[in-house]
């Protein structure tokens, strides 16, 4: 599973270690790719496919305002009336609502001084 954090969290109710979303492995890099497809090319995007378990990738606010850009565009021009464009994502299983999570978490990211993006087990 990939977490995304926010790097600056607000202390709620007592848990500074927010969890803002969660994707299967194999979802989120069709994610990455299909933001790539938009305009989302930062020079270690590799990175961001599979972080290691034990080093979380930071994105800052910057490179989470252009991830929201290029996630946004998807959003916008692929899910056109709620339903995929037909074969506007090849073959990728990328539901509204996942790219939906992303876009949230990249504006978080954008707004408030970036997002970490953290591997983990699916026990975390």
């Amino acid at each position: 599973m990939i977490y995304v954090r926010p790097l600056n969290p607000v202390d709620i109710v007592g848990d500074r270690d927010h969890v803002i979303a969660s994707f299967a492995d194999s979802t989120w890099r069709d994610l990455i790719e299909l933001a790539g497809q938009f305009g989302f090319r930062p020079p270690d995007v590799q990175s961001y496919y599979s972080p290691p378990y034990d080093r979380p990738v930071n994105l800052g606010a910057e490179t989470s305002q252009e991830l929201w850009e290029a996630i946004s565009a998807v959003y916008k021009d692929v899910y056109k009336d709620g339903h995929a464009i037909p074969h506007a994502v090849p073959e990728r299983h990328v539901r509204k609502l996942q790219v939906k999570h992303l876009m949230e978490c990249a504006q978080i990211g954008a707004e408030h001084g970036g997002i970490e993006i953290r591997r983990g087990r699916d026990e975390d």
